[in-house]
């Protein structure tokens, strides 16, 4: 997905201005979303959102466009935004680096590894457990909730069986892809 067109009004007549929503991966426990407009090509908006479990409040930070050899990029505070094309771009606060994508990473089905661990009926350790995964697991990723623990979102799973919960991503890898909100690819599991 390259962008939503978001329609403005001006004086009773309509203009479309297309704003591209930059989604990075999981930093903290919260993410970051990337605004372009491309009838304001001189600046961006960087939003950094909580994961939701401590009640904050979403964090704006204002960037502005700087040069470089190829691409676009934005800088403001300690935050840097940058990328070829209209898909992937990194952002880099200080010395973390995270991938973003344009409108957002993909949600399931995504086939996928639980280490083990506790199946919940709701996206938090406040959730009543529901089942326990032993490791190994096979299960599908149905929805990032944009939740987050300790850096990794809770996920919606399926399992073969068909039922559902909700399971830290700290405890779920990929064969051989990256998913933010996961560990990552799946190596041996014991």
């Amino acid at each position: 997905m390259r962008g939503m067109a978001i329609c403005l009004m001006f004086g009773g007549g309509m203009a479309a201005a297309d704003i591209t929503v930059y989604e990075c991966e999981a930093h903290g426990d919260g993410h970051y979303e990337i605004s372009v407009d491309s009838a304001a090509p001189d600046r961006a908006q960087a939003v950094y959102v909580p994961g939701g479990e401590y009640g904050e409040a979403p964090m704006e930070f204002p960037l502005e466009a700087v040069p470089v050899a190829s691409g676009f990029g934005y800088a403001g505070d300690d935050v840097r935004f940058r990328g070829k094309g209209m898909v992937e771009a990194e952002l880099t606060e200080g010395a973390v680096r995270l991938r973003c994508l344009a409108g957002g990473w993909p949600v399931g089905p995504v086939p996928a590894v639980s280490s083990g661990g506790r199946l919940r009926d709701g996206p938090g350790l406040e959730f009543r457990i529901i089942d326990t995964l032993a490791p190994g697991s096979a299960v599908e990723i149905v929805l990032n909730t944009r939740r987050f623990h300790d850096g990794y979102e809770w996920l919606e799973l399926r399992l073969p069986d068909g039922r559902s919960g909700y399971h830290w991503g700290g405890l779920v890898c990929l064969s051989g892809a990256y998913l933010p909100g996961t560990t990552g690819p799946c190596r041996a599991i014991r």
